[in-house]
C-alpha cells in the first residue's frame, strides 16, 4: 500500500524534497548572513529545523522509489509479455489450422473428400546432433492415427524418415510409402509410426538468418491416395511452400518474444545482484 502511494506521488515527492531543501538552505543562509554565529544558528532556527526531518523523509521516499521503480516496471513488462505470448499462441494455432483447411480444400476441389494430417517439427540441436522435435501445440488432423502419436523426436543422422531427408536436403520431398515401410525404421521408431500411412510430403521452413539449415519441417501425410497427377503434386508443393513462409514468420516472431523474455530475466538478475552487492558495501 505504501509502495503504491509512493509510486503514484513520486513526482510530487521529488518536487517537495527540492522545495524543502531550498527553503531550509535559504533560511539558514539568511541567519548566517545576518551575523548569527555557527554554534547558535541551529538553535535560533527553532521549529524551522523540522524541515530537516521532513527533507530526510522525502529524500528517503524518493530514493526508495528510484530503487523499486525499475523492478516494478520489469514486472509489468514481464506480465505484458506473457499476455502477448498467450495471444500469439492462439493466433499461431488459428493461422496454421485455417491455412491447412484452405490447403486441403484447394487441393481437393471439386470433390472435397480428400483428407490429410499436418504436423510441425522444429529443429533443435541436442548434444551436437540435429533433431526434429514435434511441436504439439500446432497441428492439423483429419485422420485418426493413434500409433503415430508417440513420435516426439527424430534424429536426422539416424532415422530414415521423409522429414529427415527433407531437412538434410533442405528442399521439399514427396514420397509414396510402400506397404512394408515400417521395416526401414529402427527399434526406437517402429512402434511410433502408423503402418497405414501411404504418402508423406515434407517441406522445410527457412529463416533468412539460418539459411544453412531449416528452422522446422512441415510434414503432411495421409492414408488414402491424395494426388491424381504430377500437376496436383506441383500445386500442393507450391501451396505448402507458401504455408512454410507464413510459419517462418510466426517462428521468427516467437523467437523475438523469447529473446525479450530472456533480456528481462537478465536485467532482473542484474538488478538483484547489484542490490546484494550494494547491501554488502
Amino acid at each position: 500500500m505504501i509502495s503504491r502511494i509512493i509510486s503514484k506521488s513520486w513526482p510530487v515527492l521529488t518536487l517537495l524534497a527540492s522545495l524543502t531543501t531550498g527553503l531550509y538552505m535559504n533560511i539558514l543562509a539568511s541567519k548566517i548572513y545576518s551575523g548569527e554565529p555557527w554554534e547558535r544558528v541551529f538553535f535560533r532556527l527553532g521549529w524551522w529545523n523540522l524541515l530537516v526531518v521532513l527533507w530526510i523523509i522525502l529524500f528517503s521516499a524518493t530514493v526508495y522509489q528510484a530503487v523499486t521503480e525499475p523492478n516494478r516496471r520489469l514486472r509489468f513488462f514481464r506480465l505484458l509479455l506473457t499476455k502477448v505470448q498467450q495471444r500469439y499462441s492462439k493466433l499461431y494455432e488459428h493461422a496454421v489450422r485455417t491455412l491447412c483447411e484452405l490447403l486441403v480444400k484447394t487441393t481437393s476441389f471439386p470433390t472435397l473428400k480428400k483428407k490429410f494430417n499436418l504436423h510441425i517439427f522444429v529443429h533443435r540441436n541436442i548434444d551436437g546432433r540435429d533433431c526434429l522435435v514435434k511441436d504439439r501445440r500446432f497441428f492439423f488432423e483429419q485422420e485418426i492415427m493413434p500409433k503415430n502419436y508417440p513420435l516426439d523426436i527424430v534424429f536426422v543422422d539416424e532415422d530414415k524418415l521423409v522429414i529427415c531427408d527433407a531437412f538434410s536436403r533442405n528442399t521439399c520431398v514427396y514420397e509414396e510409402l510402400p506397404s512394408n515401410h515400417l521395416t526401414r525404421y529402427g527399434e526406437r521408431l517402429k512402434d511410433k509410426v502408423d503402418p497405414h500411412i501411404r504418402w508423406v510430403f515434407a517441406s522445410p521452413v527457412r529463416i533468412p538468418e539460418q539459411a544453412d539449415k531449416p528452422a522446422a519441417i512441415i510434414c503432411c501425410f495421409g492414408r488414402a491416395d491424395f494426388f491424381r497427377s504430377e500437376k496436383e503434386i506441383e500445386q500442393f508443393e507450391t501451396l505448402l511452400q507458401l504455408l512454410s513462409e507464413v510459419v517462418s514468420e510466426l517462428l521468427q516472431f516467437e523467437e523475438y518474444l523469447i529473446e525479450i523474455h530472456r533480456d528481462i530475466h537478465q536485467i532482473e538478475q542484474f538488478e538483484d545482484t547489484s542490490f546484494i552487492a550494494d547491501s554488502r558495501l
